[in-house]
């Protein structure tokens, strides 16, 4: 008798300890797994932080600061800067034109460095190409041109219209314009364009109507046209030559006027 009541005391100790064995492995594993779950949180965390530091590293300025300085910009573009933050990569942007808008002195490079200074030369990469000829030779000359031969995500173009004034055609201006964006878009299907006038002319008369019609041009290619001309002293008034040299092209304040307006649109500013 007193032999069964010790084994049945035995077997209710045996069973307490095998129970309490496997509820402290349970916990145990619940805590092994917390733990995993916490370490892949933090990971992901981790993670995104690198992220966010390596878009930050290229740009100096942030996602809100960039979200305001881009916002008049049009929305495929705005998508190209947005994109390229976030993924920590640059965004490159061609100034084309005639001699109108300059070299290393003039316009262009003043555009250059207004937009740089907002978002980061690590940031926005910015070629500048001056060509001496209209447009009609540009276009010719397309193929041989090895400093155009390359993809970029933004191009800026002075469409030559004061330049082929009296040389080239306003239908053949607009014609050689897709052209050219045909011949960047052959590189980069997802470049954007812009296009910009050169400065007034000097009492001007057949001129201004050129510049309006490629205006028109532009907005029913849904192209923004940055229009700097409201900027500049009235074209008819002897103050003008005042920003202009003996060619008829910007002079250091002159460059300064049209640069200001351009920079001013790319950067909200």
């Amino acid at each position: 008798m007193a032999f069964r009541v010790f084994a049945i005391i035995f077997c209710i100790i045996g069973i307490g300890v095998i129970g309490y064995g496997q509820y402290h492995w349970q916990q145990e594993a619940v805590v092994d797994v917390g733990s995993a779950s916490a370490a892949v949180e933090i990971e992901g965390e981790e993670a995104t932080a690198s992220t966010t530091e390596e878009a930050a590293s290229l740009s100096e300025i942030s996602l809100e600061d960039l979200e305001s300085s881009i916002s008049l910009l049009p929305e495929e573009a705005q998508d190209t800067f947005l994109t390229s933050y976030e993924n920590g990569d640059s965004i490159s942007l061609l100034i084309l034109g005639s001699k109108a808008i300059g070299d290393d002195e003039g316009s262009a490079q003043l555009m250059k460095e207004g937009i740089q200074e907002a978002y980061g030369e690590d940031f926005i990469t910015v070629d500048t190409y001056t060509y001496d000829g209209t447009s009609r030779n540009l276009v010719e000359e397309l193929d041989t041109l090895e400093e155009l031969d390359q993809e970029y995500d933004l191009v800026l173009v002075e469409p030559f219209i004061m330049v082929d004034n009296g040389k080239v055609g306003v239908p053949e201006n607009h014609s050689n314009m897709e052209e050219l964006m045909g011949h960047f878009k052959s590189l980069n299907e997802d470049t954007v364009f812009f296009f910009t006038p050169a400065l007034p002319i000097f009492e001007a008369s057949i001129y201004p109507g050129q510049v309006e019609d490629f205006k028109e041009y532009a907005a029913e290619e849904e192209i923004p046209f940055i229009d700097h001309w409201s900027a500049w002293p009235d074209y008819n008034e002897p103050e003008f030559k005042d920003f202009i040299d003996d060619d008829g092209y910007p002079n250091a304040e002159g460059a300064e006027i049209w640069a200001d307006e351009v920079v001013g649109y790319f950067t909200n500013s």
